[in-house]
């Protein structure tokens, strides 16, 4: 993961700006990398009902 250049990221009240990737991915916050076109007709929602 790119380290937080400035201020702070929270989830459902506390700050996560220090917590390891794969703790924030067991609270269940994904990533959707932008810019890889994969059905690139479609809305980013459809993109991510699709991968869903």
């Amino acid at each position: 993961m790119v380290p937080v250049a400035g201020g702070q990221i929270e989830w459902e009240g506390e700050r996560i700006n220090d917590v390891k990737s794969y703790n924030i991915l067991r609270l269940g916050i994904g990533f959707s990398p932008e810019g890889r076109r994969v059905f690139p007709g479609l809305a980013v929602g459809e993109n991510l009902k699709i991968g869903g």
